[in-house]
């Protein structure tokens, strides 16, 4: 068996850490012990990941707030651009308020997939 732990794991760890040191360990912890569910922890041990639901939750944090750097990131280049007009605009709201929810749902979410299909 390898002893490495997968990339997924390992970005999971590395996003706690940063996290810890950013809002502070206990803060993380009481968040995220108040975010999961029993099936997530429970498909976390079915996979067989070695990973905490608070690092997968970190992950999804981190996922949700890189996601809307980079639309706020192409928004300013946009408008730096002059390429700002009322549908790109319209877009990149849109794209602001959804990316940011799916990043943080699909990333908090694929630890327990294996564990869900058949």
């Amino acid at each position: 068996m390898s002893t490495s732990r997968g990339l997924f794991p390992q970005a999971c760890g590395e996003s706690f850490r940063l996290l810890s040191r950013t809002i502070g360990r206990e803060r993380l912890v009481s968040y995220a012990l108040k975010s999961t569910s029993r099936e997530m922890t429970e498909a976390l041990a079915f996979t067989g990941m070695e990973t905490d639901a608070v690092e997968v939750i970190s992950l999804a944090i981190m996922a949700a707030a890189i996601s809307f750097s980079l639309v706020a990131v192409t928004g300013l280049a946009a408008m730096a651009a002059g390429l700002l007009d009322g549908l790109t605009a319209s877009i990149l709201v849109v794209c602001a308020a959804v990316l940011p929810v799916v990043s943080f749902v699909f990333s908090g979410r694929k630890a327990a997939r294996p564990a869900i299909t058949p």
